[in-house]
């Protein structure tokens, strides 16, 4: 048998001997059971999330099924889990299993819609609902007030006027809190919403402001710098600049946004307090750094070779000598003003 260059045989094909042709087609069936195996496998999406309670602790002791994609959904300590869904599903539904009084309180509807990032934690929250609480006060009260009369003598159709009279009284009560429970979660989730954001970039500003300044206290500006040192010094600029950009673009509509979440006299404070301290930012804070910016490149530019005349390196090192103290000083009234802004944003007028 004579063996071609890419290492076949050139000889005549065999006829397939006893049960080769059986051989033959069980592999190719193989094969494409692997293959659709595989197929199936690589569209399997994994569903990331968290079953909590009402009052946001976890769920571990509720059961959970993705409808559709079995089987039960695994729970980990803190109500995490990580389940395979088959396909690529944009949206799944949820329920509770074995638990009859546990519900799925969100997604409404128990529709959960899978997120594009599959790194992202859905939420799902279980819970009894407020109806099955009320149906059981109502009818114990009912049969408390029946009862009650009924011992007295008091006549069947008068006690279901009684009766009517009361769960008609139940009705406008429920419908008037029905009203203002929303309109409470409402103004509770913007007033939560802009305590956050004022916690995050004002917070971020401050501290960066105040890495900068601590910067200067251990480089000394007023010799010529190491390039360690400049480098410490333009990272630390760097940082602040992100901070009060962020800043800027994150808080301009921020006060407005307070006299509209916080009722009255409360949020018209809330307004003026975020104003001046805005202002402080802008008009002190903000105007030494700029100061800062011209001399600064001009020390820097000792380490390229547009090196500059040492009259302008003096002058520039007596400039930012000469800033430093006042940028210290409005950062130091900054961070007392903004204890008391937040204070305000965490009192009683906060749901």
């Amino acid at each position: 048998m004579r063996t071609s260059a890419c290492g076949l045989s050139d000889s005549p094909p065999r006829a397939p001997g006893p049960g080769g042709r059986s051989l033959a087609f069980a592999s190719l069936a193989l094969a494409t059971l692997v293959g659709a195996n595989a197929e199936l496998v690589a569209q399997a999406t994994a569903l990331r999330g968290e079953v909590l309670l009402r009052d946001g602790r976890p769920a571990t002791n509720v059961r959970l099924l993705i409808v559709g994609h079995p089987p039960e959904v695994a729970l980990q300590d803190g109500g995490l889990f990580t389940h395979s869904l088959s396909g690529s599903p944009t949206e799944v539904t949820v329920r509770t299993i074995g638990e009859p009084d546990a519900e799925v309180l969100f997604p409404p509807g128990g529709r959960l819609v899978i997120p594009g990032d599959s790194s992202s934690v859905v939420s799902v929250l279980v819970g009894e609902r407020i109806g099955v609480a009320v149906e059981e006060r109502i009818d114990r009260d009912l049969k408390e007030l029946r009862e009650t009369l009924e011992v007295r003598g008091v006549s069947e159709e008068e006690i279901e006027a009684v009766i009517r009279a009361e769960l008609d009284g139940l009705v406008t009560r429920i419908a008037a809190l029905t009203e203002g429970a929303v309109e409470s979660a409402v103004t509770g989730a913007a007033q939560t919403e802009l305590r956050e954001r004022i916690n995050r970039y004002l917070g971020t500003y401050v501290r960066r402001t105040r890495d900068l300044v601590d910067a200067f206290d251990l480089v000394d500006v007023s010799r010529q710098m190491t390039l360690s040192e400049s480098l410490v010094l333009r990272d630390a600029i760097g940082n602040y600049s992100d901070a009060y950009g962020d800043l800027d673009r994150e808080m301009s509509e921020v006060p407005a946004a307070l006299a509209r979440a916080w009722p009255g006299d409360a949020g018209r404070a809330l307004r003026e307090r975020m104003n001046e301290v805005l202002e402080l930012i802008r008009s002190n804070v903000h105007q030494e750094m700029l100061h800062l910016r011209g001399p600064l490149v001009v020390i820097q530019l000792e380490f390229t070779p547009e090196r500059p005349r040492r009259d302008e390196v003096r002058s520039a090192r007596e400039a930012v000598t000469a800033t430093i103290p006042r940028l210290a000083s409005a950062l130091d009234r900054l961070e007392a003003e903004v204890p008391p802004l937040m204070e305000g944003l965490r009192g009683p007028e906060s749901p």
